[in-house]
């Protein structure tokens, strides 16, 4: 037989805030709009680790809307930039990476991290098509994103399904729109 991790091949979003409340509550996977993207977090980080990356376990936690969370850093990364682990490997191989738990990172597009590259704080790169982007030591240190608990006032769909928003309070951003190679470090 083959097993493998809950959260790399099942995390559904079934329940509603109030359900997803009251199955954490009992110590059971709540099933919910905010549990499967905190799963969807946890898988990227995982693939940035054996990538060889260091990322830190745990970032922001509470309750939001009643329940309970645990997120890993906020990373996301776009199908565009990778889909399996040996995508990622090719994408942070030979660099040395590094991620704090109350970190937020985002890549979209055809992008290659290389020398040292750490994130305190919020990074945001994107490659639009026919863009390639070289990533060479690069510090990132600001404020980065906070998850906020709430519902809101119920006319933000998305709000009250995961019940939290995120915060972006400094995110250092780059943005890549034409085709062509770029480069992106300390300098830049």
């Amino acid at each position: 037989f083959t097993e493998l991790d809950r959260l790399v091949c099942f995390s559904p979003v079934k329940n509603n805030i109030a359900d997803a409340a009251g199955k954490g509550s009992q110590g059971l996977p709540p099933e919910c709009a905010g549990s499967a993207e905190r799963d969807a977090m946890l898988l990227n980080a995982q693939m940035l680790r054996m990538a060889g990356a260091t990322v830190a376990d745990e970032g922001p936690a509470g309750s939001f809307a009643g329940v309970p969370l645990q997120f890993p850093p906020w990373i996301v990364l776009l199908p565009s930039f990778a889909t399996s682990p040996a995508d990622v490997k090719r994408r942070v191989e030979g660099a040395e990476v590094s991620v704090s738990g109350r970190s937020a990172v985002v890549l979209e597009g055809d992008i290659t991290l290389q020398g040292k590259v750490s994130v305190d704080g919020a990074l945001v790169i994107k490659a639009a098509p026919g863009a390639k982007v070289l990533v060479k030591d690069l510090t990132v240190e600001n404020e980065g994103w906070e998850v906020v608990g709430g519902v809101g006032d119920g006319t933000d769909t998305y709000v009250a399904m995961r019940g939290y928003t995120i915060e972006k309070r400094a995110t250092k951003e780059f943005i890549f729109s034409e085709p062509g190679t770029h480069t992106v470090g300390n300098s830049t």
